[in-house]
């Protein structure tokens, strides 16, 4: 198990950090997130890989983003957080009064989402180290926690998701949830996969919605650049594994107590905000974008 903050984490808080130097994209988040992602992307590295990697040019950053891993990745960080704060005011006007952010790496949505609906119980679970570099950044920073956002710290390959919350008493079973997996899944094999959207549906047997992200094809048959910096990730533990097709999801969440409500392949994602000339190169599938009902 790495000891560092996530890379990847880091990764992405740099790329949404360096898009928020370009005005057109500004308008996507608010000026708190913009700020934040700028305080994690400075504030957060601890090895001498981060601090390089948060120190590039924003214009840099991006290029080698597009080029070392798919192109549009960069912007598809940016609106995929779009995409799921949408989600999470669509599900707070339907009556969602909890919020499970698995995964919340160096983003804001969780402190964001708190602070704008102090009715909405927030819990973020992360890795101890990702997350106390988190705690960490808002702290130098002075950014408060809100009273109805709840940090758990816990390495779900050592303790089950069922046990962690039981134990720490973090969510409440009966209200409404959503639950988001942001740029987690593709790390965990398949039967992992399965036993966390089964572990879900026991754990709240009401009202669940979960929004999350998938891979369609393995990155190890990626283009050569891909192919290397997952070979590299996987020493830190951040290799990819589980990856399905968009065409593919409806069947594999079925079973598991699922329905499919939204599909969002990655070039429809890029499509809603860039045009044609700028996304011919994005491939039409990569790390697409679900929204799953509890069936």
């Amino acid at each position: 198990m790495t000891t560092s903050a996530s890379l990847t984490a880091l990764v992405v808080a740099a790329g949404v950090s360096g898009l928020g130097a370009v005005p057109r994209w500004r308008g996507l988040l608010d000026e708190e997130a913009w700020a934040l992602a700028d305080a994690f992307r400075r504030l957060a590295p601890e090895t001498p890989a981060a601090h390089a990697i948060a120190h590039l040019p924003a214009p840099l950053l991006v290029g080698l983003l597009e080029t070392i891993f798919v192109p549009g990745m960069a912007h598809h960080y940016l609106f995929r957080k779009r995409l799921i704060e949408d989600e999470v005011r669509r599900a707070v006007a339907r009556g969602a009064r909890q919020l499970l952010v698995l995964g919340g790496g160096f983003d804001g949505a969780g402190l964001r989402m708190a602070r704008c609906f102090p009715e909405l119980t927030v819990v973020e679970v992360d890795l101890p180290r990702t997350q106390a570099r988190k705690r960490h950044v808002l702290m130098e920073i002075g950014h408060p926690i809100p009273r109805n956002c709840r940090f758990v710290a816990a390495d779900l390959s050592r303790q089950t998701l069922d046990d962690l919350l039981a134990s720490t008493g973090a969510t409440r079973p009966e209200l409404p949830t959503l639950v988001v997996i942001e740029g987690v899944l593709m790390y965990l094999e398949e039967p992992d996969v399965r036993a966390l959207f089964t572990s879900l549906r026991r754990i709240f047997p009401g009202e669940l919605s979960v929004v999350f992200g998938a891979i369609a094809v393995p990155d190890a048959e990626g283009p050569l650049g891909l192919r290397l910096v997952n070979r590299l990730l996987a020493l830190g533990d951040e290799g990819t594994a589980w990856c399905c097709p968009s065409h593919r999801m409806a069947a594999f969440v079925a079973p598991l107590g699922y329905t499919l409500a939204r599909s969002v392949t990655y070039g429809a994602l890029q499509r809603e905000h860039r045009s044609p000339a700028e996304t011919r190169r994005v491939p039409e599938e990569d790390e697409n974008y679900y929204v799953v009902t509890g069936a």
